[in-house]
């Protein structure tokens, strides 16, 4: 049934607005949303209708669908917006992300947002955090936030967090400090890697030490990912050049060092490395 409403096209919303009331089935209801989604600004409103739906599984389908429109679901905004107030987290967190996702009048969106950055759960704190930061938002309470992240037991949270922190870079400055505690104890080499991209990009010349170190990691992502960032500190981290020099004697990881070097060195090729390009 919703194969065939959804091939008749936008004349079919309001046979849409009635099944989308009455499925049971958790993924026929998914189909119906993405199908509503599809017929793009037209069915907007009937999206909106069902955002009372007694499920908070629908309510947050719906939610995150809207969101994905992105601009074109401006008209949709006061209700993502009231959504961030809702009595479920999950609808919450989805209102959040979908809130930063439709990108339309800053003033009013980052005003919800922050007030997500308050909210009791901290799946919703976070992904305000990061909508923030995505609209280059973010404040001190945002950074906080996403130092509570990088303290979470889900790896994938933690490297969300750093990954987002590097994104807002030098103001996430009071995060310094908890992600050279995360690089030192981090079981997780993407996320160490992640957490090296950001301590060069937010405390520049002053993570020279720890990038110098993180140049000794035992995996080469993490390796790697301390060379870029030393290269995209330039000049300041020429404290580094003797390091890097000694990634160049590997079969692995040469690359990613002559690189830094490189940058380092304001762009000339190091002297040095003249055999490895041989």
């Amino acid at each position: 049934a919703l194969n065939s409403l959804a091939k008749i096209g936008p004349e079919a919303l309001p046979a849409f607005d009635r099944v989308l009331r009455f499925l049971e089935s958790e993924t026929e209801r998914h189909e119906a949303i993405n199908c509503l989604a599809a017929f793009g600004a037209c069915g907007i409103p009937c999206l909106v209708g069902a955002l009372d739906h007694e499920n908070p599984k629908v309510r947050s389908g719906i939610v995150l669908a809207l969101g994905k429109m992105g601009p074109v679901a401006e008209v949709a905004l006061g209700e993502l917006i009231r959504c961030t107030e809702d009595a479920e987290p999950d609808v919450r967190k989805s209102a959040v992300v979908s809130v930063g996702n439709v990108g339309v009048r800053k003033q009013i969106v980052e005003l919800a947002l922050r007030r997500g950055l308050e909210d009791s759960n901290e799946d919703v704190r976070f992904h305000a955090a990061e909508s923030l930061a995505r609209l280059e938002a973010a404040d001190s309470p945002a950074v906080n936030a996403l130092i509570e992240s990088l303290e979470s037991v889900d790896s994938s949270r933690r490297l969300a967090a750093a990954l987002t922190l590097f994104r807002v870079g030098s103001l996430a400055k009071p995060a310094v400090p908890c992600l050279q505690r995360l690089l030192k104890n981090e079981p997780e080499a993407q996320v160490r890697a992640a957490v090296v991209r950001a301590l060069g990009r937010i405390d520049g010349a002053n993570a020279v030490p720890v990038l110098i170190s993180a140049l000794g990691d035992e995996e080469q992502e993490v390796r790697n990912a301390a060379c870029d960032a030393l290269g995209e500190i330039g000049p300041d981290a020429k404290d580094a050049l003797s390091a890097l020099r000694e990634c160049l004697k590997p079969l692995n990881g040469r690359e990613a060092a002559y690189r830094a070097i490189r940058k380092i060195e304001g762009g000339h090729p190091p002297a040095s490395s003249a055999k490895h390009e041989q």
